[in-house]
């Protein structure tokens, strides 16, 4: 609906931008691969200018690729997604829907914790940590559960499920997003190594 509503708009930076946060946001949960990567799509054909509908919708695909097991083009998209940020990321701004640099470090922290990639994954998370703004603590929480899915991978599934859970213990009920939730369950899915 939210798509239909932006094409109505004629606005293509709204078009662009609606397709592309919610391919980030099913893409980073793990959710309706097919149509995380349909919307993601469809932006990029809109418009191919930079933009942060632009960014969302090429770091989407990357985590739809890495949950796929396609490592080459996660790891391509991924750097196709920093060179965006470096031209539009929205530096200024602590929000949900803004992509600052810590933003972008936690969207790369999970993508190198679910391919494996653990030395890119801890400077992700050590980067976004830096500068991650302290009214918005649950992003704490998902770099500490992408430390749990690096565990789990690396062959303690039990270790990493617990860290997780404890860490998401550390963060108030009323803060347990669904994302979260979600990233708890795919490190306790973790085949054991």
């Amino acid at each position: 609906m939210a798509a239909e509503a932006a094409d109505r708009s004629g606005d293509p930076d709204t078009r662009v931008w609606v397709r592309g946060r919610a391919a980030i946001a099913l893409g980073y949960e793990g959710a309706a691969f097919p149509v995380a990567d349909r919307l993601a799509a469809e932006a990029l054909r809109l418009d191919d200018r930079p933009s942060l509908g632009r960014l969302n919708a090429v770091m989407g695909r990357a985590h739809v690729a890495a949950l796929r097991g396609d490592r080459s083009t996660a790891l391509t998209l991924a750097d196709e997604g920093r060179r965006i940020h470096d031209r539009v990321g929205s530096h200024e701004q602590d929000s949900d829907y803004a992509v600052p640099w810590w933003r972008q470090n936690v969207f790369l922290s999970l993508l190198l914790a679910r391919l494996g990639e653990e030395h890119g994954a801890a400077e992700a998370q050590e980067a976004a940590a830096r500068e991650l703004p302290p009214t918005l603590p649950r992003f704490t929480t998902h770099l500490e559960l992408h430390r749990g899915l690096m565990m789990a991978r690396s062959g303690d599934r039990a270790g990493g499920a617990g860290y997780a859970r404890a860490a998401l213990e550390q963060l108030p009920p009323e803060k347990h997003s669904l994302t979260l939730r979600m990233l708890q369950a795919e490190i306790e899915s973790v085949p054991a190594g």
